[in-house]
């Protein structure tokens, strides 16, 4: 019997080896999976099932709470920022009134720059028709409308409370602006018409939805013939090139990519005083440390949150892309992607 006692033993101890090497091995990468910014942007989450649907109501659910009970004039954009590495300001713009980096939200205001005037119509959207899908608390749909000049802008976004909060709080905008807000589903978009836009904004929104490859379906569908999509999002490192498939497969093809992770953990740095203060001062207790982690994650956190932002520019038709029935599917796109490792 003593033997089949150290055999026993045996197993035991490399037992309580392997829960402790599983252990350490969870514990030193709990703090990604479970840091404030992997939560909000899905970044460390499959796509799609029970996953991606739990993820849409999580999603939900903060974004309607964030709406209702913050619902401060001040706070308009919630994407990350753009900022240069050398120190200059947006490009001569008149129509907001010599935006800088005095302005309460220059950096997030200039992401929505970046990303809109990649397209060849630069800032001048002159006789176009404009959504923006996941238009969250309105800012960048203002600073679009008010700045590109488009014929028409539709504003989209999922949560009732915000669409409300947007239509109430820019009221007086609105009254002299082509630009309406509407509640509507990314993956649906029963307000939008067949081929009846001629861009699409979409800006770090994707992560809320369960399924992207739905989302880029809609895109195409309500794009009109080369139309544009300019596209900014999370996504893990390792998924990017999944990412492009699925942008390739939609019917678009990427042209032209450029990295700006460095702008993005730019603004994240500058910005960063002017979160803390309003973060302090205006958050819930009970909410404060979560919004502090999606404040400041990239900034503390760089050793494991690295942000990888690239702008790519599609065109043409791909020869793998399904065919749409009865138009050609010629769609441009221009992409700017954040990659989180």
């Amino acid at each position: 019997q003593v033997p089949h006692a150290h055999l026993s033993l045996g197993v035991m101890w490399w037992l309580v080896c392997l829960v402790v090497l599983v252990t350490l091995f969870w514990l030193s990468t709990a703090y990604d999976v479970w840091h404030p910014t992997s939560i909000v942007t899905g970044a460390m989450v499959k796509q799609g099932g029970i996953i991606g649907q739990g993820r849409r109501l999580v999603s939900r659910i903060l974004y309607e709470y964030l709406a209702k009970a913050y619902p401060y004039a001040f706070w308009t954009c919630m994407n990350y920022g753009y900022a240069d590495q050398e120190d200059k300001n947006i490009p001569a713009i008149s129509a907001l009134e010599e935006i800088n980096k005095e302005t309460e939200e220059y950096y997030g205001l200039r992401l929505y720059h970046e990303v809109a005037s990649a397209t060849p119509h630069g800032t001048r959207f002159a006789g176009l028709e404009v959504l923006e899908i996941g238009s969250g608390r309105g800012g960048g749909a203002i600073y679009i409308a008010k700045t590109f000049h488009p014929a028409k802008m539709t504003a989209a976004d999922f949560s009732a409370t915000a669409t409300q909060l947007c239509q109430k709080r820019h009221s007086e905008a609105l009254e002299d602006l082509p630009l309406t807000f509407v509640q509507d589903d990314a993956e649906s978009l029963t307000s939008i018409s067949d081929s009846s836009q001629d861009v699409v904004i979409n800006v770090e929104s994707a992560h809320c939805y369960s399924s992207v490859d739905a989302f880029l379906q809609q895109v195409v569908r309500v794009l009109k013939r080369k139309g544009y999509f300019c596209f900014a999002g999370f996504v893990q490192r390792n998924g990017y090139s999944k990412l492009q498939k699925q942008l390739q497969n939609s019917g678009m093809q990427i042209i032209v990519e450029r990295d700006i992770t460095p702008n993005i953990v730019r603004s994240l740095q500058l910005d960063e005083a002017r979160k803390s203060k309003q973060i302090d001062k205006l958050a819930h207790r009970f909410f404060r440390g979560f919004a502090r982690g999606i404040s400041h994650a990239p900034t503390q956190c760089i050793s494991h949150t690295h942000i990888q932002h690239s702008r790519c520019l599609c065109n043409g038709r791909h020869q793998h892309a399904p065919e749409l029935p009865g138009r050609q599917n010629e769609v441009l796109l221009i992409c700017a992607v954040q990659v989180l490792l």
